[in-house]
């Protein structure tokens, strides 16, 4: 598949926001965000398989501590939402059931799009930040963790959406760095799974589902 040019690449990492917002404060609707969001990281690379050259032997072994500590990072990112939401509600969050429901997510709703994020959307989204978009590693990464800002801006206050965007971040880099080193997006699609299962159960445990 040949380069995106600036006007493709651009169009590339502004839709997700542009999906994922109107489908959410718009529409009202988490399934029609997730639905949109994930077919367009589908459909838009035009079913290509990301090439990524594979380096040299010495070069993907130096990975393996990187891959341990962010796939226990990524692992524990739960857990760490759970130990903070009491101090989030003394901030002023929101209540998270209804600030879910507000968004068509109840007990019967939530566990589907619970099993889309945690199997489908880390393939799609490594497949479509770290392969399609790999080429301007920077901006891809930069543009990946801030559409999360749209979600996460409905929950807690800006600040510290902001400072969460910048945890996505660096965790985005991670998996960008393991995908350029190992030649291949596994480790990357391993760990962010591990994340969002450990995200979609603290958010059960939460709500009490």
């Amino acid at each position: 598949m040949p380069p995106l040019d600036n006007r493709q690449y651009l169009l590339a990492v502004l839709m997700p926001y542009a999906l994922v917002g109107a489908s959410l404060y718009l529409v009202g609707s988490a399934f029609v965000a997730l639905g949109l969001y994930q077919l367009w990281m589908l459909v838009m690379p035009g079913g290509a398989t990301p090439m990524i050259e594979a380096p040299a032997g010495r070069a993907r072994a130096r990975t393996a501590p990187l891959t341990v500590v962010t796939c226990v990072a990524c692992s524990l990112s739960g857990v760490l939402l759970v130990l903070l939401w009491p101090w989030l509600n003394a901030l002023g969050a929101p209540a998270l059931a209804s600030a879910l429901a507000a968004w068509g997510l109840t007990s019967v709703t939530w566990p589907i799009l619970a099993v889309l994020l945690c199997t489908l959307n880390p393939w799609l989204e490594e497949r479509y930040w770290r392969g399609w978009l790999r080429n301007r590693p920077l901006l891809s990464t930069v543009c990946f963790a801030g559409y999360h800002g749209l979600v996460l801006v409905a929950f807690v206050p800006l600040w510290l959406a902001l400072l969460a965007v910048g945890a996505l971040w660096l965790t985005g880099y991670c998996w960008q760095h393991l995908s350029a080193c190992t030649g291949n997006l596994r480790a990357a699609i391993f760990s962010h799974a591990l994340a969002d299962v450990s995200i979609v159960l603290a958010v059960s445990a939460l709500v009490a589902w």
